[in-house]
């Protein structure tokens, strides 16, 4: 598999002026592709082509993706390995999530709420790929007709680096 040496280099993190990852999202990106060295790899897509196990965009509609707001870290439920990692980096989130104030992580079919609440996710089973992370205010969406998707103060947090990396570090030597 090919190797992503940081935000910006792979097919999915690539950004331009206007369009790119909220400060959150950048951050969050740089510390995993730093901590875990699985993500810093390429995936093969069902079509053949290899994708990044980090991705942000999506396509090019009006979404939290495309609007800089979420992340996706490819990690297969269905493989044993990437399903334990998943766990431990959801279970780093959890224990982080005071320091980075994001609104939702969903993986496979349960989500947590920006307090660490847990509940079943049922609104799809694309999540049984990846998980999920975002800094979405869904009523500061609903203010503009939900016709944008504004960024919310909690998407400009990247002072949980530290924090954050040390959780990575002792929850992936756990893995």
């Amino acid at each position: 598999m090919g190797a992503c040496t940081g935000l910006g280099v792979c097919k999915g993190l690539q950004t331009f002026e206007g369009n790119k990852p909220c400060p959150a999202v950048r951050t969050l990106a740089q510390v995993l592709l730093e901590n875990v060295p699985l993500l810093t790899e390429t995936y093969v897509e069902v079509n053949g082509a290899p994708l990044p196990r980090l991705q942000w965009k999506k396509d090019g509609t009006l979404n939290r993706h495309d609007a800089g707001l979420a992340l996706d870290l490819i990690l297969f439920a269905n493989r044993a390995g990437e399903q334990q990692l998943a766990s431990k980096i959801i279970e780093a989130f959890l224990e982080c999530r005071t320091e980075m104030h994001w609104y939702s992580v969903i993986y496979m079919n349960f989500q947590y709420d920006r307090n660490g609440n847990r509940s079943p996710y049922t609104d799809s089973d694309l999540h049984m790929t990846h998980i999920h992370i975002d800094w979405m205010n869904y009523g500061l969406y609903k203010q503009t007709g939900k016709t944008s998707i504004p960024w919310p103060p909690e998407a400009y947090r990247i002072g949980f680096t530290d924090i954050l990396t040390k959780r990575l570090n002792r929850h992936y030597s756990e893995w």
